[in-house]
């Protein structure tokens, strides 16, 4: 009984709170995971992961189950990705090399860096002051042992038949290597990505459950494609999506008008009902307390973090909710990565 309570007591405060608050998400920069030198504006990415004995990596290729050609759509496919990615962030200007280098024997692990006469030729080819260097990529696809399944089918004049088929859980594993090199031929940065997925393929025997081709294509290219992503919120900042939640009415009407101004995306409006609420409740109790709460919103989505958190700050002193003090470190951590994203767009 205690438990049915308690239960019931949850639905019960969730539900309250979903009456009294409305939910937006927004999009905002977050900085990459390193600061590349700020002379560093403009970057070309290269390709240096063709093998330089292609014989090996087929032979290769023999063991690991990798498909012909799927090494070099992984590459282009990490290589398509990086480059959108960092075009769409504001931090440099990017452009794709068009020579292909080659790497290691295999093509699957770091070679010897760049010379710097290398460097400086591609650099003033392609009007760069830095390279991204894509310098290893493999990638493996290991079927596991066929299983089979039974399962029923119903026939045209309703009967039913058992179909037997067979199903294969398949992994796929794919590695790449990153060096960034200034202009000078130093490497400012090494990275390696390791990423790996499994699925699982269907056919009416064995062979034809793991020779399922589109379907390893599609999950391997997938793979390649998220470490192009990673590989740029290491080096670039980023668009993230970001949500919050904030106080949709009260005693006071104004509370009321100033979030449906809010979900207009009104914030001048909202800004001033809520400053009203204020006022009129003499800066104390619920009403003022979510007010507050609402106002660092407005203050939040118009780019001023320090009103922001301020506002908020009162809010938790004068209601003491958890949802105003966990508002309240949200943006601590946003105004510290705010100077870190400042120093990175080069501000």
């Amino acid at each position: 009984m205690l438990k049915n309570n308690i239960h019931l007591l949850i639905v019960a405060s969730v539900l309250w709170f979903s009456a009294c608050t409305r939910s937006l998400t927004f999009q905002a920069l977050s900085p990459a995971e390193i600061t590349l030198p700020s002379n560093v504006k403009k970057i070309a990415l290269v390709n240096r992961a063709v093998p330089s004995q292609e014989n090996r990596n087929v032979l290769e290729g023999l063991v690991t189950g990798e498909m012909p050609g799927q090494d070099k759509q992984g590459r282009q496919a990490v290589l398509m990705t990086l480059l959108g990615s960092l075009q769409n962030s504001p931090a440099f200007t990017s452009n794709l090399a068009q020579e292909e280098l080659k790497g290691s024997k295999s093509g699957s692990e770091f070679p010897i860096a760049l010379s710097a006469s290398e460097i400086a030729n591609l650099c003033n080819k392609y009007g760069s002051d830095a390279l991204v260097v894509l310098e290893h990529y493999d990638s493996d696809c290991i079927p596991g042992a066929a299983n089979v399944k039974k399962e029923k089918v119903t026939n045209k004049d309703g009967s039913t038949t058992e179909k037997t088929f067979y199903e294969v859980v398949q992994v796929g594993n794919v590695k790449a290597g990153f060096r960034i090199y200034d202009k000078s031929g130093k490497i400012i940065d090494e990275f390696e990505i390791k990423r790996n997925m499994s699925w699982t393929t269907r056919g009416d025997s064995p062979l034809q459950a793991v020779a399922s081709t589109i379907a390893r294509v599609d999950y391997m290219n997938n793979l390649s494609k998220n470490i192009g992503a990673q590989y740029s919120s290491h080096i670039a900042p980023y668009w993230t999506t970001l949500a919050r939640n904030y106080y949709r009415k009260g005693k006071n009407p104004l509370l009321k008008i100033g979030s449906r101004y809010a979900a207009t995306n009104d914030w001048n409006n909202a800004q001033k009902s809520f400053l009203d609420v204020i006022n009129q409740e003499g800066g104390l109790g619920k009403d003022a307390a979510r007010a507050y709460y609402n106002l660092g919103l407005c203050y939040e989505m118009k780019g001023d973090l320090y009103k922001a958190k301020d506002a908020v700050s009162k809010a938790y002193a004068i209601g003491g909710k958890a949802m105003a003090l966990n508002y309240a470190n949200i943006l601590t951590n946003r105004i510290n990565t705010e100077q870190l994203l400042e120093q990175q767009l080069r501000k």
